[in-house]
C-alpha cells in the first residue's frame, strides 16, 4: 500500500473532525485546525492511496527557556488504526510520524531556522512513558514548572 505526507488543507476539515471519538479530541483537532488557517501551526497528514487519514500531526515553532524549538501541538491516529502496527510503514502511524518530523521535517526547518528542541506535552502517563522508550525524549521542567518532553533536534 501507498502512503504519503500532505499539508492540510481546508477541504480536509470536515474529514479530520468526522474522525474523532469524543469532544475532547474534537476539542484538540478543531484548535489545531484554527492554529492552521491563522498559519501559526502546520497540520502533516499521513492518508494512504485512496486518501483515507491515518493519522496527523500539528507542528508549530516556540522556545523552552529561550532555546528555539518545534513544538508537537497535537498527534493524531485515525481511531481504526491506533495500536496498529502497519507494515509498509514499518510500525505505526504514530512512529511513522515521528520519524517524518526528526527526518524530514527538523533538517528542512534548521535550514531556515535554528531548532534545538523537538518539543511534546503528553496527554498521560502511558504515552510519556510510550515517547521516553519509544523515542528517546528525556523529561525537563521549563523555567516555569512545566513538565515538558524534549528530544535534541
Amino acid at each position: 500500500m501507498t502512503f504519503k505526507i500532505i499539508h492540510y488543507s481546508v477541504t480536509y476539515k470536515q474529514r479530520i473532525l468526522k474522525l474523532s471519538t469524543n469532544e475532547r479530541e474534537r476539542g484538540f483537532l478543531k484548535k489545531l485546525i484554527k492554529d492552521s488557517e491563522n498559519k501559526s501551526s502546520t497540520i502533516h497528514i499521513l492518508i494512504d492511496a485512496e486518501e483515507t487519514i491515518i493519522a496527523l500531526v500539528g507542528l508549530s515553532c516556540s522556545k523552552v527557556d529561550h532555546l528555539p524549538a518545534l513544538l508537537v501541538d497535537f498527534i493524531f491516529v485515525n481511531p481504526s488504526f491506533r495500536g496498529s502496527i502497519i507494515d509498509d510503514l514499518g510500525g505505526s502511524a504514530s512512529e511513522y510520524l515521528m520519524a517524518y518530523i526528526t527526518s524530514v521535517v527538523i533538517p528542512n526547518t534548521r535550514a531556515f531556522s535554528a531548532v534545538r528542541w523537538l518539543v511534546l506535552v503528553p496527554d498521560n502517563e502511558r504515552l510519556k512513558l510510550h515517547y521516553i522508550e519509544q523515542f528517546g525524549f528525556r523529561t525537563y521542567t521549563d523555567k516555569h514548572g512545566d513538565d515538558l518532553l524534549c528530544l535534541r533536534a
